[in-house]
């Protein structure tokens, strides 16, 4: 019961957090065609682009990891 608890406490700060940055932002939106840094030139990849492949290898790590744990655990009562 505890850990719901807490589980619950957590993600309602967070929520609230979350809203509150959406919230912040500055008053007035930027003046059209007015860019503040140029764009990158063509061709130079983003940088996300460079860690696509870890980000997937990571993500089916993390899964099969999860459904492991998961298969692992015996069923209870309650």
């Amino acid at each position: 019961m505890r850990s719901k608890l807490y589980t619950y406490v957590v993600t309602l700060i967070l929520f609230v957090g979350v809203i509150d940055l959406g919230y912040s932002q500055k008053d007035e939106p930027p003046q059209p065609g007015v860019k503040s840094t140029p764009p990158p030139p063509v061709g130079l990849p983003t940088p996300i682009d460079d860690y696509i492949p870890y980000l997937l290898i990571l993500g089916v790590l993390a899964g099969a990891s999860y459904f492991y744990k998961i298969e692992r655990q015996e069923p209870t009562d309650s």
